[in-house]
Parts: structure tokens; C-alpha cells; sequence
């Protein structure tokens, strides 16, 4: 395909939801995303997708058919998972040539949602496989027949195995084979399920992820602190008692035998002669020596470069059936499970969703029988515009430490509920539509004081919506109603 035959996008036809926030009305026509594929049937699909999310998507497969006329030509720049690392340096190249603020480059499978309805342990989400179980909803019965397919098959079906084409470089094979998904996708679906408490995690791996990809393909380099140069070895020491020299092993090196180059005394025994007190490592770009190497990190996937530091750890999990899990397999659902796991959330101390359903409809039957208001406040957690997973992607001390700032500044009659990982939802019975306002300023005043960010270092922004009811509503379920579908928007 050359570049003017770029194709455009028209069909109505949706892939896995996108963490993308739908295209803004601006009179202008809605944003061009350009999409660079080489697979014909998924940079289609991408692209019927975006289209009818109200964006413009110009696709090519190859990098060399990119050709950018002006500044603002497209807003986003999504790319293949297969790109090479000098495709990738090429295409921000065309994309720089045009101006100084070109538009973000993001791997397609960092910008696509769970397919579970929430971000998983990972972004890494396959985007484009639209129809088959790994881009589709799961139900409460299909969620409970993979349960009870995962007791009769045992629980190594849910052990990890090495694998170069996931995300994490960790897949579920006979799981993903049963499910017919994609290699290193069954770790949402079992994050997902985990959270529910049907599963339990263990330990398995630790990788390192780029913070640009959510890939496991980081390699990581000495430098020289000085020069930067990657041309950096490691080389011994030898100090010689009779003139006090220090030097480097290659200085004292004189065919087989050593001589000190300061006083051309020739070593023969350790320890008497001489001694190597330690190793150093040496720079052959600028001599340099130094005890401590600058440690970078590359990806050999999207091309992202810097700091070692900025790379993420993360966890790999092997599961097990869990009691619940087991009776969520007998009674064929997985909601009302043992009442005490339904109320409280016990990693942070928060209401369980279950539970916060349960208390909205009591508040609903007092609102029809007494007329006693009532409000809902959902808090919604992004970074940089797309969901954010906070509960379980932000380390637990951070997290915990602001469950209980938000239950510190609630009354006892309010509940506040883990919707799921990205999300925080609160009651406030007895409070009108003027009340919550107050109560939601006096909420962000005090959360203010707590810094939340993303493992690498992105800030955490919150995103309120509420709802009060002061009379009787139109409909009994009214606000249960509105409440999911704050959940499924």
C-alpha cells in the first residue's frame, strides 16, 4: 500500500473496549488516529472499532508508508506489537520531521481495556480479536463453568509457563487453549477472578516490565557514569608493597610475567610481593574507573530507553480453587457467597460491591416507604485520561492508607465499597443533593493530602459522579440502576 492510499474506517463494528475517552465534539470533525499494522485483518478491525467510537483512523502496515504532512495531522499513533525496535526509532523520525510536538506513539496493547470489564493485572490487553472469548465479556455462568472445569482438571492448569510471546513472558497454556485465547491473556480473567476471592494467588515469578509497553522484553546494560559508552569491563586490582602502586592488572602485564610500571619491579609472589585488594570496572572508551556501573534498561520490543529504576517488577501468579470457589461451583453462581466475605473487602477495608448493593436497596425501600434522601458518589481512578486500576496496580501500604482516609471522613451510617479495582463507590444515606456536594468537597480536601501514582511514577487522577435522590423515584430499582451503569460506562 502507498501512502495516498491510505484507508479510511467506516463500518460500524466494535472490538474490546478501548481506554480511549470517547471522541469530543469539537466542530472540527472528531481526531484522526493513525494506525500502523502489518496484519491486514487486525489493523481492520482496529479500525471499524475506533470508527465507531467517533474517531477517524487512517491505517497503513508498514512504517515506510507513513507520511506526515503537518503538525496535528493525527492525535494518536497506535502500533503493532511486532514492530521492530528501528521501525519504531524510523517512525518517530517521520513523525518529528513535521514539527516539535509530534503525536504520542502507544502500542496497541497498551491502550485496550480488560475484556472483563476492568484493567486487569496488566495493560497488556490483546486489541482486535473481536468475537472470541478473549475480547468478549465474561459472564457469571461462563466465569462458573471455567470454574468448574479448572476442579476437575486440577489446579496445575493454573500454573505458569514460561512463554516469549506474552506479555509478562508467562502464559496458562492449557487454560488459554481451552478458553481459545491468545497466550498471556487468561491472567486477566484469573486476576479477575482472584479478586473475587473464588482464587487464590501464590507466587510464582517475578519479571520486569518496559513502563511505555507492558513488555517483559527489557535488557539491561552497564554504562560508564562518565561517558555513557556501553564499551565497560570488569578488571583486577594489584597493589605492589614495595613501591605502593595501585594499578590495574593489564598496566602490570608484561608477556607472562608482571612489573610494576611505576618502578619496573618484577612481582613474583602474592602476598609478598603484591596483592589484589579488589575488582574495579574500567571504561575502554574513556579510562575511566569506577566501582558502581550506571545500570540502563532498553525494550527490544517498542524501542523505550532510560533508567533502570523506571522499570516495573512485577508479579507472576500461579492459583489455586479456593473454598469459595469450590461452593461457587456446587450452587453454579458466584454472588452470595458467605455473607461475611460479601461485606467487608479484606484487603482494604472497604465494603464489598455485593454488600454496597444490598445497603443501596435498603436506602431505596426507605426512600419510597419515609422519603429519606439518599446519594451516590462513584469515584472513578485514571492516569494520563485512561482507567486506572489503582486497587490492585499501586502498592497496597499506599492504597490501604487511603481506604481508611476515605472511611476516616465518612459518617458511620455511610458505606464505602471496592466496586472493583478502578473504581470506589460510596452511600451517604440521609444526604440530599446539596449535602453531597459538601460531603464530596470535604472528601477531596482531606484524599488531597495523599499522593497516588502508577508504578512508574505517573500521577493518579481522581474522576467523581454522583446522584441523589430526594423523593420517591420513578422506578424502584432507579438507583441500583444508575449505580451499574456508572459501572458498565
Amino acid at each position: 500500500m502507498r501512502p495516498n492510499t491510505i484507508m479510511r474506517a467506516g463500518v460500524d463494528e466494535t472490538i474490546s473496549r478501548p481506554v480511549l475517552a470517547p471522541a469530543p465534539d469539537t466542530g472540527r470533525g472528531s481526531p484522526r488516529i493513525l494506525v500502523v499494522e502489518p496484519d491486514v485483518a487486525r489493523r481492520e478491525q482496529v479500525a471499524r472499532g475506533l470508527a465507531a467510537l467517533g474517531y477517524r483512523a487512517d491505517c497503513c502496515g508498514q512504517v515506510e508508508e507513513v507520511a506526515c504532512d503537518s503538525p496535528g495531522q493525527w492525535a494518536l499513533v497506535l502500533t503493532g506489537e511486532h514492530l521492530s525496535a528501528p521501525e519504531l526509532a524510523e517512525l518517530h523520525r517521520r513523525l518529528q520531521a513535521v514539527g516539535p510536538a509530534p503525536p504520542a506513539v502507544r502500542s496497541l496493547a497498551a491502550v485496550f481495556a480488560d475484556p472483563l470489564g476492568g484493567v486487569g493485572q496488566t495493560d497488556v490487553a490483546a486489541a482486535g480479536e473481536g468475537g472470541s472469548n478473549g475480547s468478549s465479556v465474561w459472564s457469571e455462568e461462563s466465569k462458573v463453568r471455567l470454574l468448574a472445569w479448572v476442579a476437575d482438571a486440577g489446579s496445575v492448569v493454573l500454573r505458569p509457563s514460561p512463554c516469549p510471546h506474552a506479555p509478562l513472558g508467562h502464559a496458562y497454556p492449557s487454560l488459554e487453549k481451552h478458553c481459545s485465547i491468545r497466550p498471556g491473556e487468561a491472567v486477566r480473567l484469573l486476576e479477575d477472578l482472584a479478586d473475587f476471592g473464588v482464587l487464590a494467588r501464590r507466587l510464582a515469578n517475578r519479571v520486569h516490565l518496559c513502563p511505555n509497553c507492558r513488555h517483559w522484553t527489557i535488557n539491561f546494560r552497564e554504562t560508564c557514569p562518565t561517558c555513557s559508552s556501553l564499551d565497560v569491563g570488569i578488571e583486577g586490582l594489584i597493589h605492589h608493597f614495595a613501591c605502593a602502586y595501585v594499578g590495574l592488572d593489564s598496566e602490570y602485564r608484561s608477556g607472562h610475567a608482571l612489573q610494576c610500571p611505576k618502578c619496573r619491579g618484577q612481582l613474583k609472589h602474592i602476598g609478598v610481593d603484591y596483592e589484589r585488594p579488589r575488582q574495579t570496572y574500567v571504561c575502554a572508551t574513556c579510562q575511566a574507573l569506577f566501582e558502581d556501573p550506571l545500570v540502563t534498561a532498553q525494550c527490544l520490543d517498542c524501542a523505550w530507553q532510560g533508567s533502570a529504576a523506571d522499570v516495573l517488577a512485577w508479579p507472576v501468579y500461579e492459583y489455586d480453587l479456593t473454598a469459595r470457589g469450590r461452593e461457587a461451583v456446587e450452587r453454579g453462581e458466584l454472588r452470595g457467597l458467605k455473607l461475611r466475605e460479601m461485606i467487608r473487602s479484606g484487603r482494604f477495608e472497604l465494603a464489598a460491591r455485593e454488600f454496597f448493593e444490598l445497603e443501596v436497596e435498603r436506602e431505596t425501600y426507605r426512600l419510597q416507604r419515609y422519603g429519606r434522601a439518599m446519594s451516590i458518589l462513584v469515584c472513578r481512578f485514571e492516569v494520563d485520561g485512561q482507567p486506572y486500576a489503582l486497587f490492585r496496580e499501586t502498592d497496597r501500604r499506599t492504597v490501604q492508607e487511603f481506604a481508611r482516609r476515605v472511611t476516616g471522613l465518612m459518617r458511620a451510617i455511610d458505606v464505602a465499597a471496592l466496586a472493583d479495582a478502578r473504581t470506589l463507590a460510596l452511600l451517604l444515606p440521609e444526604t440530599d443533593e446539596n449535602q453531597a456536594g459538601g460531603a464530596l468537597a470535604k472528601l477531596e480536601k482531606g484524599l488531597n493530602e495523599i499522593e497516588l501514582g502508577s508504578p512508574d511514577g505517573r500521577p493518579v487522577q481522581r474522576r467523581w459522579v454522583r446522584r441523589s435522590w430526594s423523593q420517591k423515584p420513578g422506578q424502584p430499582d432507579e438507583a441500583m440502576r444508575w449505580f451499574q451503569q456508572q459501572m458498565d460506562s
